[in-house]
């Protein structure tokens, strides 16, 4: 029923690759794995139709998920629309600030950051300028997801979501899937369906099952049985995406 809905919902369809789009991936100093070419293909034949996009990019550490992504990016913000890069922690938060910036410097893209390293003002700062639509591409983590209006947001890119899975708290999953629903609910408003892209080496992991099969029904019954066994009070909530 989800997906039937959201493929009923007509979203904005990319235009084709612009010269700056060719400038832009021709700076690239490696040469891309086959793997990389027929991800980036996929993902662009996904953005230039006007069906919402729910996409898995799989692989595992150093294998150029990133790249893909920022050049998907770069795509979003040539047609003028919003990106948001989550992670799982503000050091990586961090780290993909430095790589985008790095990536897309000389081409007039903005891009910021909000964390617990930002000051209050400055996250204020950053907000405003996503609201009011200055700002190209935000990075951050749960800051990112708590209600702040992305006037032109339809590309969500979540990277790195394994880090919020690995370690052996029992709330770890029910606190990940939670602000992945949150923030991929934000990729397209209204009546515009948004797309959104998710970095995992672990598409077997429930949470990530969950998020690309939208049956959040399971999960909920899952980890509310794992809960139970663990002697931890149930749900409060699902986030509805």
């Amino acid at each position: 029923k989800l997906y039937a809905a959201r493929r009923a919902v007509p979203g904005h369809a990319f235009g084709p690759d612009t010269h700056w789009q060719q400038e832009f991936e021709d700076a690239f100093e490696y040469d891309l794995t086959s793997d990389q070419k027929s991800a980036i293909a996929d993902i662009k034949g996904d953005m230039e139709s006007s069906m919402s996009m729910d996409r898995l990019l799989c692989g595992d550490v150093g294998y150029g998920k990133t790249e893909v992504a920022m050049r998907a990016a770069f795509k979003a913000v040539m047609d003028g629309k919003q990106v948001a890069f989550l992670a799982p922690t503000t050091v990586l938060a961090f780290q993909h600030q430095k790589t985008l910036r790095e990536r897309f410097a000389g081409f007039p893209v903005t891009i910021d950051m909000v964390s617990r390293f930002r000051t209050k003002q400055q996250i204020a700062e950053v907000l405003d300028g996503v609201a009011t639509g200055r700002l190209d591409i935000i990075v951050g983590t749960q800051l990112v997801a708590k209600g702040h209006h992305f006037p032109k947001l339809n590309l969500v890119g979540i990277v790195d979501a394994d880090l919020g899975l690995a370690n052996g708290d029992p709330r770890a999953a029910e606190r990940t899937f939670q602000m992945l629903q949150q923030v991929t609910g934000r990729a397209g408003r209204g009546e515009t369906a948004g797309r959104a892209l998710l970095h995992t080496y672990d598409p077997d992991h429930p949470v990530i099952r969950a998020l690309v099969s939208g049956d959040t029904e399971r999960f909920y019954r899952e980890e509310t049985s794992q809960r139970e066994k663990a002697g931890l009070p149930p749900f409060g909530r699902l986030a509805a995406l």
